[in-house]
C-alpha cells in the first residue's frame, strides 16, 4: 500500500511539474519573444511568406531550397493571420507536438519517471525554448525528427511494419522541413543496422531509406550547387566550440550565473554518464532489450550529427550551435534516464530542483533580446516624418522594417537607400551596389541602420556614410542593440525636433 501511494505522489508531482514547464514554456516564449521582435532570419522568413505564390516557388527554386516545406505551410498558416504572434503560435505547436512524439516511447520503453523528467527538462530548456517560438524550421525540423523517433521506435523494437511507412514518410518531407534532418535520418538508421533480425526486417529497412534518399539527393545537390555564402560568417570550430556546445546542451545560459552553469553542466555530464554506464555495465543485462536499444540511440541521435558536422567544418565551415537543435532532446532524455536512475529513491525531489535550475538559467538568457527590430523600429517610426532617408545596406535589415509597417500601428515610409528591395533584387549582390548616393543632398537627414555586413558592403557602408556626412550632415547614434546600431545623420536637434 506503500508503494502505491508513494507512486501516485510521484505522479501528481511529476503531471504538476510538466504542466507547469509547460506553462513556463508559453508564457516566457512568447512573452520575451514579442518584446524583442523578429531579428534578422526571422525577417527573411517574413519576407518569404509574403511574396505570391508564383514568386515563393520562383525564390526556392533559384535561392532558397533548404526549409522549402517550412515556407509553403507557414504560407498555408499566414493566411488566417500575418501577425507576428501567429507566425510563432506556428512554430509553439510543431514544438508542442514534437515533444509528444519524443516523449511516447519514453514513457513506454523507459517509464513514466523517466518521461516526466523529459517533459521538464524539454520545456524548461533556455535554447530549445528559444526555437520553440522562432519564425523559423528548426521547430518543425525537430517534429520530423520526433516523428522519425516515434515510428523508428516502433519498427525496430517492436517490430511492426506498418510504422517504417511513417518513418519513410516522415523522412522524406522532414528533409525538406531543414537539411540536417538527414543526420537524423543517418543516425537512427545506422544504429538500426545493429538492432535488425532477419531479412525481412532488413528489407523494410532498406526500401525505407531509399525511399528517404530519393527525396534528399535533390535537394543535396541543389544545396552544393547553389551555395550563395550564406554560411560566410561561421569559422571553423575548435574545441571551444565543443565546450560552448556542451553548456548549451547542458541547459547553461551564458548569462546565468557562474555557479549555476558549472552545476547545470556537472548535473548533466553526470546523468548522461551514468545512464552510460548502466547501458555498457555490468547491470546493463539487467536491463530490457527496448532500454538499451532507446538509449543508444539516443545517444547516437545527440552525438553524431554534432561529431559529422564538426568533422566537415574543418573543411567547410557549417557548425552553428542553432542546426542542432533538432538533435538536443535526445541528449535530455539520456539525462532524464540518469537523474531517475541515480536518485530513484528521490524522484520527487529531482522535479523541483531540474525546475528552479533550468528556470533560471533561462530567465536569465538575455541574448535571445539583444538583436530584435521591434523597440528599434518604433523607436525610428516616432521621428521619420519630414524629408528624410533610410540608408539600409542589407537586405535582412529591409525585410525587418517592412514587416513591421505592415504589422504596427505605428509607421516609417521612408525612401530606402541605396535602393528599395524587390522581389527582382533581394538577392543582390554587393558588387552590384551603386558606388555613390546621388541626389543625397535633397535629404533634411537620413537614418542609417549598421548590421552584419559582408566585408564588401561593409566598405559601401562607410562611402555612404562619407557622402552622408559630407552632404546632409554628420552622424550620431541614436540607438542600437548586439546586433544592429541606428544612426541619425543631419542637424539633429532642428530636425528631430521639428519631427517631435
Amino acid at each position: 500500500m506503500k508503494s502505491e501511494v508513494t507512486a501516485r505522489s510521484e505522479r501528481i508531482i511529476l503531471a504538476g511539474g510538466v504542466l507547469f514547464a509547460f506553462l513556463f514554456a508559453l508564457f516566457f516564449g512568447f512573452t520575451t519573444s514579442l518584446e524583442r521582435g523578429i531579428w534578422f532570419d526571422e525577417a527573411l522568413t517574413t519576407y518569404f511568406i509574403s511574396l505570391n505564390w508564383d514568386q515563393l516557388l520562383s525564390f526556392m527554386a533559384k535561392y532558397e531550397a533548404n526549409m522549402g516545406l517550412y515556407y509553403v505551410l507557414l504560407k498555408v498558416w499566414s493566411a488566417v493571420s500575418y501577425s507576428e504572434v501567429w507566425l510563432r503560435v506556428f512554430s509553439f505547436i510543431a514544438f508542442s507536438a514534437a515533444a509528444l512524439f519524443l516523449y511516447l516511447p519514453v514513457r513506454r520503453y523507459l517509464g513514466f519517471r523517466v518521461a516526466g523528467v523529459f517533459l521538464i527538462l524539454f520545456f524548461s530548456h533556455f535554447y530549445l525554448l528559444r526555437y520553440g517560438v522562432e519564425i523559423r524550421g528548426y521547430s518543425l525540423a525537430m517534429l520530423f525528427i520526433a516523428l522519425l523517433w516515434f515510428a523508428w521506435s516502433g519498427a525496430v523494437i517492436d517490430n511492426k511494419w506498418q510504422y517504417w511507412i511513417v518513418y519513410a514518410g516522415a523522412g522524406m518531407l522532414g528533409v525538406h522541413a531543414h537539411l540536417f534532418v538527414a543526420l537524423g535520418v543517418f543516425s537512427l538508421g545506422v544504429v538500426a543496422l545493429f538492432m535488425l533480425h532477419g531479412r525481412q526486417q532488413l528489407g523494410r529497412w532498406f526500401w525505407a531509406h531509399v525511399i528517404i534518399v530519393a527525396s534528399f539527393a535533390p535537394l543535396a545537390i541543389f544545396v552544393l550547387q547553389k551555395e550563395s555564402g550564406q554560411l560566410g560568417w561561421l569559422t571553423e570550430p575548435g574545441v571551444r566550440a565543443l565546450i560552448d556546445l556542451s553548456f548549451l546542451y547542458s541547459g547553461a545560459s551564458a548569462e546565468s550565473a557562474d555557479l549555476l552553469r558549472r552545476a547545470l553542466l556537472l548535473m548533466a555530464v553526470l546523468a548522461s554518464g551514468t545512464a552510460l554506464f548502466l547501458v555498457v555495465g555490468r547491470r546493463a543485462n539487467e536491463a530490457p532489450t527496448s532500454e538499451k536499444s532507446v538509449l543508444v540511440a539516443s545517444a547516437a541521435v545527440s552525438a553524431l550529427p554534432v561529431v559529422l558536422v564538426f568533422l566537415v567544418s574543418q573543411v567547410q565551415p557549417s557548425f552553428s550551435p542553432r542546426f542542432f537543435v533538432p538533435f538536443l532532446p535526445f541528449f535530455l532524455i539520456i539525462v532524464a534516464y540518469g537523474l531517475v536512475r541515480a536518485c530513484s529513491s528521490a524522484t520527487s525531489l529531482i522535479v523541483p530542483v531540474v525546475l528552479l535550475a533550468m528556470g533560471f538559467s533561462t530567465v536569465s538568457y538575455e541574448n535571445r533580446e539583444g538583436i530584435g527590430w521591434k523597440s528599434i523600429f518604433i523607436n525610428t517610426a516616432e521621428h521619420c516624418n519630414g524629408n528624410k532617408a533610410m540608408l539600409v545596406v542589407t537586405h535582412h535589415a529591409q525585410t525587418a522594417i517592412r514587416y513591421y509597417n505592415r504589422t504596427l500601428p505605428v509607421s516609417c515610409e521612408l525612401p530606402m537607400l541605396p535602393f528599395a528591395q524587390s522581389f527582382d533584387n533581394h538577392f543582390t549582390k554587393a558588387e552590384s551596389y551603386p558606388e555613390e548616393l546621388e541626389n543625397i543632398g535633397e535629404y533634411e537627414g537620413v537614418w542609417v541602420f549598421e548590421t552584419h555586413a559582408d566585408d564588401r558592403k561593409a566598405a559601401l557602408l562607410r562611402r555612404y556614410l562619407e557622402t552622408i556626412e559630407r552632404e546632409v550632415g554628420p552622424c550620431e547614434q541614436k540607438q542600437g542593440n548586439a546586433a544592429i546600431s541606428v544612426l541619425y545623420c543631419g542637424d539633429s536637434q532642428k530636425s528631430l525636433a521639428a519631427s517631435a
